[in-house]
């Protein structure tokens, strides 16, 4: 496996894959849930500061598992930790951990767009 290797992705919510709809070249897409947001629970108050989205951290270890066993073939991953909800920054990072083989892994995770997308890279 070639260091250096990313793969984006992007998990739809509650919509299945069929084998053939995920993209595989040196990325691979696959949609975030819908990034979530919190909205005021009283009207009374107008709040003018937009309120950032963000992953849903669930979809977000399903989907980094996912990666590291179907592309990047990594075949003892036991767990992935994520953050619960990261924001969607454009370029922002966070890191998940994987517990791999009885061995505690970093996986960088990098947020490529505000649509939610985001690049899973290679344990550390």
């Amino acid at each position: 496996m070639a260091a250096g290797v990313t793969l984006t992705v992007t998990a739809c919510g509650g919509d299945t894959e069929e084998p053939g709809d995920r993209e595989v070249s040196p990325t691979v897409v696959t949609e975030s849930s819908e990034p979530s947001t919190s909205s005021p629970t009283t009207t009374s108050s107008l709040s003018l500061t937009p309120v950032p989205k963000a992953l849903d951290g669930d979809a977000v270890e399903e989907a980094v598992r996912s990666v590291l066993t179907g592309s990047y073939g990594i075949a003892d991953v036991e767990s992935v930790r994520c953050p619960q909800q990261p924001a969607v920054i454009e370029g922002a990072t966070f890191d998940c951990t994987a517990i791999i083989a009885d061995e505690s892994k970093r996986i960088p995770i990098k947020i490529v767009d505000e649509e939610g997308r985001y690049e899973v890279g290679l344990p550390v």
